[in-house]
Formats: structure tokens, sequence, C-alpha cells
């Protein structure tokens, strides 16, 4: 079930969630994304990379290769929730991995310090809807990935990818 599902549209707020509970959530999901795609990117290359852009981080360090199977795994993942796949017929921008990641590349700087001073107006932080696709299936999509570079890494997961 999605996050968003949990809270009602409030009238005259623009966002459903309120920051305090929202803050933490986008901050770990943008930080689990950050971390999984250096590890794709250490275990092809055996060396490590820096930055907290994920776009970035997805689009120029990851190969074309690894492009399209975070892809596959993320729609495989995508399309066993009704939920997402309405989310994602209203939000046409959503449905491509580049399309949630150029619409959050901002998301772990923005939401980490959201309560410690001005707030960011940078429109790169992301939307609700993003980090709902996001750790709905590009999340998924990506451990799915490493679990099949390192299936012997399975073991330690709870459940593993189907």
């Amino acid at each position: 079930m999605l996050l968003l599902s949990r809270f009602p549209i409030i009238p005259g707020q623009p966002h459903r969630i309120p920051y305090d509970v929202l803050a933490p959530y986008v901050t770990n999901a943008a930080f689990s994304l950050e971390l999984f795609f250096k590890c794709i990117y250490f275990l092809d290359n055996n060396a490590p990379i820096s930055g907290h852009k994920l776009l970035t981080l997805y689009s120029q360090n990851l190969s074309p290769g690894r492009q399209k199977e975070i892809d596959q795994y993320a729609e495989y993942y995508a399309q066993t929730d009704d939920e997402l796949k309405s989310l994602r017929i209203q939000n046409p921008e959503y449905r491509t991995t580049i399309g949630c990641l150029e619409a959050s590349d901002r998301a772990f700087e923005y939401y980490r310090y959201i309560f410690e001073g001005p707030m960011l107006t940078d429109k790169k932080a992301g939307t609700y809807e993003t980090f709902e696709l996001m750790v709905q299936h590009i999340i998924l999509g990506t451990r799915h990935l490493i679990m099949k570079i390192r299936p012997d890494w399975a073991k330690f997961l709870s459940k593993p990818p189907p």
C-alpha cells in the first residue's frame, strides 16, 4: 500500500503528508537509492564513486545495460500494485526511472535539512508522488539487480526477490 493513501487530502494544503512525517521517509528513500546505485557501480567497477545527485549517479555512472536492467525490474514491481499503476497514469512524467530521478534529484539534501533552516525552493527536491514511485518500484528494482549480481547476498534478506 502506498504511503500517500494513508493520508487524506487536506483542503487548502498543497500536500497530503505533513513534513514531520514525510521528511524521514523521503530522506531514507533517497539515501537508500543513492547507496544502491553506488553499490551497483562498485560491483561492476571495483571502485567507489561519490556524489548525492540521484540522476547523475544513475545516468552518468551506471552503464546503459545496468540502467536497462533497473528499468525492467522497476517496471515489473510497478505492475504489481494497482494504486501505483493509477498514480503513474495520473503522472505520466513519473513512468520512467529518468522521469522520477529528474523530478527528485536533490531530495536527500532538501528533506535531510528541512528542519535546520530556511527551506530550499529547488524543484528538484521531488514530490510525494515521486517518492511513492521510487520506493515502490525503483528501489525494489535496484535491489533486485544487486541480488542478481550477487545472489549470495539474498540469504541476508527476509524475503528474496522473485
